[in-house]
């Protein structure tokens, strides 16, 4: 039924929903880019359709949430988004400046490998004094 003269219009709920759950898929697009493709207006839509028997049956509701926080979640779907690509887009900044000033080094040169020497042996002549000390320089 019309509503009253100096009443309100009724609240459509699923509107209401299809409202609430095209600001969470706007909000989340920044991290998730391919949430549009998934969630289009008609998708979103008969979701809030298909959501609102069920929330009927339970007792909950949605109704007046964008009137209570309009501007606050006006202003948080703008900026939050915004503040989150602005630092993605910092970073990436970033990382490009310090490419920018990096300088390759050159490879070493490979050195050869060191070459394996066989130990000399000397044969010096022993001789046998019965286990007696000898006397130095003798």
């Amino acid at each position: 039924t019309a509503p009253l003269p100096g009443e309100p219009e009724p609240v459509n709920p699923v509107q209401e929903v299809g409202d609430c759950l095209k600001l969470v898929r706007d909000l989340l697009t920044p991290l998730l880019p391919y949430l549009p493709g998934i969630y289009t207006d008609e998708v979103v839509a008969e979701l809030a359709g298909k959501v609102v028997p069920v929330m009927d049956k339970y007792g909950l509701s949605v109704e007046g949430v964008g009137d209570l926080f309009g501007p606050e979640l006006s202003l948080a779907v703008t900026v939050l988004p915004l503040a989150y690509v602005t630092y993605k887009v910092h970073g990436q900044y970033k990382a490009a400046l310090d490419a920018e000033r990096t300088v390759d080094m050159p490879k070493p040169q490979a050195q050869a490998a060191p070459v394996a020497v066989a130990p000399v042996r000397a044969m010096v002549a022993v001789r046998d004094t019965g286990g007696q000390l000898s006397m130095q320089g003798a």
